[in-house]
């Protein structure tokens, strides 16, 4: 009993994905001149792992520098969805996504920058977390030490079952801040008051499709009717979501890890060469890295108008959700898209963005398929370090719903 206590995971699988350090594993972040790379430690959240009894059992494929909505490298090629070949998994933790949806793990690590934990969630029907920013080391993600005094970078857990989320948790923000953000205190949901958003308003998105209207719905009349019928849930709009890729374009911009530099292993690479090389069938790199390339080359957000545009945001949703508040808030406009889709759709990845440049936790939970077969889901947001409160949701709407549905029968 003492030894599952100090060791909660002893025995049980997990992977990561690729740009995540595991010693002696392949670490290429994608890119073709570290094919041969090994890590030659562990990253902070997979020590982490390890030391409670997990066994790393494989490291999983991501876009090039984890920089893209769709999970494709030149080294191990495309990833496809198990619920339709034809489609994505999504990115940048796509790998992850795909092997929990087919099975073939039952934890996950992602990081989450822009929506790459959620995404793949989404996309392949599992959950996912994104914390609190500063609550995981992310010592050992995509080469980062871990004390970047400004980061929208996340490390955190993806799994097959909403319970399985707050005891990876535990793990991953170590002993010390375990009672801090009070992991071991129940959350109860019929204390708590809900909020949700219908649209982010972006003029730059495709509208939301209806099946995933009606997801949004049967969560919100769930809660009103069966969790809180004396509050309700009330429908709210915030200022800045029909610009939250503006926000996010220029908080990228902030990062300390710089995008040209990472994809040419050390040495920053020229859009215009780059380009120029692809044009000619020499280049290295996906279409996914050169898009990203030359958005630098683009005329570059306002900072004094997207930085006043971020704090009227936070603000107004902190002053919303406060202590015991939660967002519902849709996970994209559509379901799983066809292959090479993103680059016509580039902008649909805002709706899971919009929390990394707010720095708060939010939720991918699965609601079952569409008509398609493809799956549906939400997310679910609170404030700054109320993360249990989000995992609580979770699991309310995992038992009301059964959970999620896999991509094949099972008996």
């Amino acid at each position: 009993a003492a030894e599952l206590k100090a060791k909660p995971f002893l025995g049980v699988p997990f992977t990561t994905k690729d740009s995540t350090a595991v010693k002696d594993r392949l670490h290429t972040l994608g890119i073709t001149a570290r094919r041969t790379v090994r890590a030659n430690a562990d990253a902070e959240c997979v020590r982490l792992m390890k030391e409670a009894g997990a066994i790393i059992i494989a490291t999983t494929s991501i876009p090039e520098i984890n920089r893209w909505q769709e999970t494709r490298n030149n080294i191990i090629g495309q990833t496809n969805n198990p619920y339709d070949n034809r489609r994505t998994v999504g990115g940048s933790s796509g790998g992850e996504g795909a092997l929990l949806a087919a099975c073939a793990t039952p934890v996950g690590l992602g990081t989450d920058i822009g929506g790459s934990i959620r995404m793949p969630a989404f996309y392949c029907g599992v959950y996912g977390h994104k914390p609190t920013t500063g609550i995981v080391n992310t010592r050992g993600c995509s080469l980062r030490t871990g004390r970047e005094p400004s980061t929208m970078v996340v490390a955190g857990p993806m799994t097959r079952y909403a319970t399985d989320l707050l005891p990876i948790m535990k793990v991953l923000v170590g002993p010390e801040k375990v009672a801090a953000l009070k992991f071991d205190e129940p959350t109860d949901v019929r204390k708590l008051r809900y909020f949700y958003i219908t649209e982010s308003g972006d003029i730059k998105c495709s509208a939301v499709q209806v099946p995933l209207q009606s997801a949004m719905k049967r969560v919100v009349d769930h809660f009103a009717t069966n969790v809180v019928p004396s509050t309700g849930v009330r429908q709210v709009t915030l200022t800045g979501t029909d610009r939250t890729t503006n926000m996010w374009r220029y908080w990228m911009t902030q990062e300390p890890a710089n995008f040209a530099t990472l994809l040419g292993n050390g040495k920053p690479l020229s859009p215009l060469v780059e380009l120029a090389k692809k044009l000619t069938g020499r280049s290295e790199y996906t279409m996914a890295s050169l898009y990203s390339l030359i958005d630098t080359l683009l005329p570059q957000e306002r900072e004094d108008t997207i930085r006043e545009l971020t704090r009227i945001c936070d603000q107004e949703l902190t002053d919303l959700l406060g202590d015991d508040g939660i967002l519902f808030y849709h996970s994209c406009t559509h379901t799983a898209p066809y292959h090479y889709a993103p680059f016509v759709n580039v902008y649909n990845f805002s709706y899971w963005c919009l929390f990394n440049v707010l720095h708060l936790p939010a939720t991918q939970v699965p609601l079952g398929l569409d008509a398609d077969g493809l799956p549906l889901g939400i997310q679910i947001v609170a404030t700054r370090n109320r993360d249990r409160h989000c995992l609580a949701v979770a699991e309310e709407i995992e038992r009301a719903f059964n959970g999620r549905i896999p991509p094949f029968l099972i008996d």
